[in-house]
């Protein structure tokens, strides 16, 4: 991956903004259960180093490619949690598939999906990406191919957005119904 100069804006308050895009691949290991998830923070961070090291204030965003997965952050101190997360979602998504199933055209995987989500937006601040405690990212892997593999591998964007700007800027909202609020203050506290 290459770390580039985003297009100039009109908009820009202050110094140039960067970004960096590159995807990279977990390898999860084979389970016998209904889904599972994975500890990957590593296998995600690792490759792309170097460029969230150059992102003093910034952002970076993670998207799963594939399909019958999905993306979280928790705990990951206690392996048990990686137990209590699948279980959780095996529960939620059965009970909404169960609930009406002559409308529900979703497949197992794809509810399962849609708990989590396929992207995650990261805070970075002075080269490292900002965790709470023992917080970690995760692959939930929400079918297995009944063909047995080894192992299943998900590809994920890595996107990295930098500014050189600690200003902060105005924020304003336009709500149709009633008008425009000034909420900067709100959002500088």
């Amino acid at each position: 991956p290459t770390w580039r100069p985003a297009p100039p804006s009109s908009s820009s308050a202050s110094g140039p903004a960067c970004f960096f895009q590159q995807t990279v691949e977990v390898e999860c290991p084979a389970s016998r259960a209904s889904g599972a998830c994975y500890l990957a923070t590593a296998e995600v961070l690792s490759p792309v180093r170097k460029q969230i090291r150059k992102i003093e204030n910034g952002a970076l965003h993670l998207y799963l490619l594939d399909g019958s997965g999905s993306l979280s952050i928790n705990e990951n101190a206690d392996s048990t949690v990686r137990t209590d997360m699948v279980g959780a979602i095996n529960r939620i998504s059965a009970s909404a598939l169960n609930s009406d199933t002559k409308n529900n055209s979703l497949s197992e995987a794809e509810m399962k999906s849609c708990l989590f989500g396929r992207s995650l937006v990261l805070p970075v601040s002075n080269g490292a990406v900002k965790f709470g405690t023992w917080q970690g990212i995760y692959v939930c892997i929400d079918s297995w191919d009944a063909g047995s593999k080894s192992s299943i591998r998900r590809r994920i964007v890595v996107t990295g957005y930098s500014s050189d700007s600690t200003e902060v800027r105005k924020l304003t909202v336009r709500v149709p119904e009633k008008g425009v609020h000034d909420i900067s203050q709100n959002a500088a506290k």
